[in-house]
């Protein structure tokens, strides 16, 4: 659960550009069902 100091602490101070996991739903509905370019990344995990 423990992610790297730097990476966690840019992670936290901005969002990343793609959705969040949550959202990855509704982007694959609105797209189709067709999964986002960007593979789902989930802070910490």
């Amino acid at each position: 659960m423990t992610a790297p100091g730097p990476t966690a602490e840019k992670v936290t101070a901005q969002q990343p550009p793609w959705p969040d996991p949550d959202r990855l739903e509704e982007v694959r509905r609105a797209l189709g069902g067709r999964p986002p370019l960007i593979p789902p990344r989930r802070p910490g995990s």
